[in-house]
């Protein structure tokens, strides 16, 4: 599987967006559940030409499911703390709620 994303970053400005650099990241692995993932990401700015962004960890599903068990483990050994809390949780389902609400509706969400 090959995909590639290609954002723009946006630079909030008393209400107003603006385009400020340009992100793009590849990643060709299947659904990412590899031990052997292959990705990129560059940055450019509006007046320079794209920069490697250098990426020191391999990531994908399959490190980062490993990762999280491990920080679990460790965490119910005592010797580690959660990286996130449960309010933590709620909030982010909250705030994809919103988002989806906002596609659907097209319309502006607060929450």
């Amino acid at each position: 599987m090959h995909r590639s994303v290609l954002a723009a970053a946006p630079l909030l400005v008393l209400g107003t967006i603006a385009v400020s650099s340009l992100h793009a990241a590849e990643n060709t692995s299947a659904l990412d559940r590899t031990f052997t993932p292959t990705f990129s990401l560059k940055h450019q700015r509006a007046d320079a030409p794209p920069v490697d962004v250098p990426i020191p960890k391999i990531t994908g599903e399959v490190y980062e499911l490993r990762d999280q068990v491990d920080l679990m483990a460790r965490a119910v050994a005592g010797q580690a703390q959660l990286a996130a809390t449960g309010i933590d949780g709620r909030w982010s389902v909250a705030m994809c709620l919103a988002a989806q609400r906002s596609v659907d509706t097209r319309a502006e969400v607060r929450f």
